[in-house]
């Protein structure tokens, strides 16, 4: 994050550290939140889906597992989370009317080799206001290394016309430079 405010004020960018409210800076209730929301979300979505896959062959594990774990969560708890993230999202939009975006990491670390594994979803979820991620840097193995570029709700053109923007130094001057080329071959291999 330092790097990509370096090299974002280099170019006339302002940009400022962001502090939530001390309400919603609990780490630990932010995580317990999403994952409430994100499994019993993703089991409702694919529970059709489950109930097709008579072979247990078709979906992901991960996903199937959604399924299976969305009825573990206690009726209030999914109360709660939803009631602690409706709360939240004013919070953020309100941030985010301030800025052309907010950034953020992607992910918590460069994106894994090869098409196996594609990483955690987890910094995709909870917040539902449009995202752009820029493959910035290179990490260790030189896979990229994104940014998230986020606006407030309903602001989708407007995202897309800042991200055009901010993205062009970021991906020039990050390190990130597309090294791989996957052919049909390739693909076929690793699928």
């Amino acid at each position: 994050m330092v790097k990509a405010a370096e090299i974002l004020r280099r170019h006339g960018v302002t940009v400022e550290d962001v502090e939530f409210p001390d309400k919603f800076n609990d780490a630990a209730a932010l995580k317990r939140m999403f994952k409430v929301i994100f499994v019993t979300d993703s089991g409702a979505s694919f529970y059709k889906d489950y109930l097709m896959d008579t072979t247990k062959t078709k979906l992901d594990p991960d996903v199937r597992a959604f399924v299976e774990d969305a009825p573990k969560f206690p009726r209030e708890e999914v109360r709660q989370a939803f009631d602690y993230y409706a709360a939240l999202r004013p919070v953020l939009d309100k941030i985010a009317t301030r800025y052309s975006a907010l950034i953020t990491p992607s992910a918590t670390d460069e994106a894994p080799l090869g098409l196996g594994n594609m990483g955690s979803p987890i910094f995709n979820s909870g917040a539902r206001m449009p995202v752009i991620h820029v493959p910035a840097f290179a990490g260790p193995n030189g896979m990229p290394v994104g940014l998230s570029l986020i606006a407030r709700t309903y602001c989708d053109q407007y995202l897309l016309s800042n991200a055009k923007i901010l993205s062009e130094p970021l991906m020039s001057e990050g390190g990130w430079h597309k090294k791989l080329t996957y052919t049909e071959a390739n693909l076929a291999a690793e699928i």
